[in-house]
């Protein structure tokens, strides 16, 4: 009986396997008919390109002639253009380190600002505190 049974599986197995390839074949297929089909399509398209092609040739000649005249109008004002930007982009750099040196001013004046401030205190220990912000200021700078 046992026996019976492992040869029984043995024999599903063997079926499963067979189902497989037959499944395998069917894509196959499929896949062929369609690449097949793809084929036939590609010609079609292709004949149909190559007298739309004969068309639009002539077409395209001349639009290409126009083409070339705009291209050369265009290839000069974009020269233009960029020697208008390189100006820009120049008087830009010439701004921003003016910025610059104005935010350099205000730091100074801020590392300037405690010192004032020392002077209104009026203490006995009035020294200690300027001597103490004197060295403060020199690190800072």
């Amino acid at each position: 009986h046992h026996k019976d049974k492992e040869h029984k599986e043995h024999k599903d197995d063997h079926h499963h396997h067979h189902k497989d390839k037959e499944h395998k074949d069917k894509e196959h297929k499929r896949e062929e008919n369609e690449k097949e089909r793809e084929e036939k399509e590609k010609k079609v398209e292709e004949k149909d390109n190559e007298l739309k092609e004969k068309e639009t040739e002539k077409e395209e000649h001349e639009e290409k002639q126009n083409e070339n005249e705009k291209e050369k109008e265009t290839e000069n004002d974009n020269e233009k253009e960029m020697e208008e930007n390189e100006k820009e982009k120049e008087k830009d750099d010439k701004e921003k380190d003016k910025d610059n040196d104005k935010e350099k001013d205000k730091d100074d004046r801020n590392i300037a600002l405690p010192a004032v401030h020392v002077h209104l205190v009026d203490d006995d220990d009035d020294d200690e505190i300027q001597s103490h912000t004197r060295n403060k200021k020199n690190t800072n700078s």
